[in-house]
């Protein structure tokens, strides 16, 4: 066909007017008066195969799999895996409580304890009325009439049986002719002619045949005095250990009921129970530190340099309460916008007193990892990569199923003093990812 004819059939060309060049939506077609009155959506447009791919990997119970989501930026990523998450997180229980308790035996190894959901504060109130209890019960006990009579008994029956030995030693030294005078620092032994005491110019007066038997003498004496002092010694600590046992008996009088009445609510948690039992055995061992209440003039002593007593005491047999899901609804949904090793592990954190900074269980904070377990955790897998230490540290979590809460250089071998161990506590079964191809992995949740 030549260019003539097509000219020829070309359609007219229509003037278009100012109205016709604008969109104009037909409000009749909808069954709303405003947005406001539409429900949120809550699945994604077009995306059927990634929403079928997500319920089968938040369904899948099977450890080890994790869920890596890639799109472009502005399709929902976030705002979907947050709305299917919390949707079937909502049905699920609530994971328990953790805390850290004072190990006795070894500081820088505290113990994780776990608790049903809702029970760790109310373990970490017990456990500050239990402390209390026991400052105020132990002094009234070892002031009372029953322990200072049977203490002020042994004290009397040990001072007689020296006495008596004394005095058997003295009429033992006798028949050398030998005087023993008793001192504040120990004894002297003095020569005797005829019952009177021999001075050292009237010893040296005597012949040699009478000083060499009078020196026999006092040696046989002395020797029989280390002897006497040696079952002196023995019998001061056997009042000692006597003495001991009484206070430990009357500190177990004071301190079993008490301990009784927790172990008792927490009878079921084997972890509480040994606590508890190790929290006795030290109160015990340490009775001193509450038999005794430090005036306040050395208790501001101690707060110039150190710590009060007071203040030792409650560090040293607080609760730190890391995870609390009390008030929670279903297994937690953790969304970390800043995922570095400390917000994601947890940290251990310092106290400087006079120059000297100094760290304890009681100081350690939980991380995402901490508060997502049992639950999940969605993270920015771009910040988690550029983070040092993170990603080894989340590939760690995932396999051995374990928070390892502590310096992130101490995987290159480090040194950091006084920083305590803390056990890793359980972790989280599954994680899910999502990302764009251009960043890799973009979020991620843990489970």
């Amino acid at each position: 066909m030549s260019s003539k004819e097509q000219k020829q059939n070309k359609p007219p060309v229509t003037e278009l007017g100012v109205e016709q060049l604008r969109f104009y939506c037909d409000k009749d077609f909808f069954d709303f008066t405003t947005t406001a009155n539409v429900p949120p959506l809550d699945e994604m447009i077009g995306q059927e195969r990634g929403v079928k791919a997500m319920e089968f990997g938040l369904h899948t119970q099977k450890p080890g799999y994790n869920i890596f989501v890639s799109g472009m930026v502005g399709t929902g990523k976030l705002t979907y895996a947050k709305q299917v998450v919390r949707k079937l997180a909502k049905n699920q229980p609530v994971p328990p409580d953790w805390c850290y308790v004072n190990n006795f035996e070894d500081s820088s190894q505290p113990i994780a304890i776990s608790l049903p959901a809702g029970t760790g504060n109310e373990f970490r109130q017990e456990m500050k009325e239990l402390l209390e209890n026991l400052r105020n019960e132990i002094p009234k006990v070892f002031s009372s009439e029953d322990y200072e009579r049977e203490r002020a008994a042994l004290m009397k029956a040990f001072h007689q049986e020296q006495l008596a030995r004394q005095e058997a030693f003295v009429e033992k030294a006798k028949t050398y002719s030998i005087q023993v005078n008793w001192s504040n620092t120990g004894y002297v032994l003095v020569p005797l002619i005829d019952g009177e005491p021999l001075s050292e110019e009237e010893f040296q007066k005597l012949d040699e045949e009478t000083r060499e038997e009078i020196k026999a003498n006092m040696q046989a004496v002395q020797d029989l005095a280390m002897i006497e002092m040696r079952r002196m010694q023995h019998l001061d600590r056997e009042t000692r250990e006597k003495i001991r046992e009484l206070i430990n008996r009357v500190a177990l009088f004071a301190v079993v009921h008490l301990i009784d009445e927790v172990q008792e609510k927490y009878k079921d948690n084997p972890g509480v129970i040994d606590y508890l039992e190790a929290v006795r055995h030290d109160v015990v061992k340490n009775i001193k530190d509450f038999r005794r209440t430090p005036s306040s003039e050395e208790e501001k002593q101690m707060a110039m340099f150190g710590k009060t007593t007071k203040e030792m005491m409650q560090e040293r047999y607080s609760v730190n309460l890391l995870v609390d899901n009390r008030g929670s609804e279903g297994s937690p949904v953790i969304i970390e916008s800043n995922p570095n090793y400390y917000n994601l592990c947890g940290r251990v954190e310092y106290s400087s007193r006079m120059g000297v900074v100094s760290t304890d269980f009681s100081m350690i904070k939980a991380g995402a990892f901490h508060l997502a377990n049992g639950g999940y955790l969605i993270v920015n897998a771009k910040d988690v990569l550029m983070n040092p230490g993170v990603w080894e540290a989340m590939k760690r979590t995932l396999k051995t199923k374990k928070i390892v809460c502590g310096k992130p250089w101490r995987a290159i071998r480090l040194n950091c003093h006084g920083l305590p161990e803390a056990p890793g506590n359980p972790g989280g079964r599954k994680g899910d990812y999502a990302g764009q191809p251009l960043y890799l992995l973009h979020d991620v949740s843990v489970r």
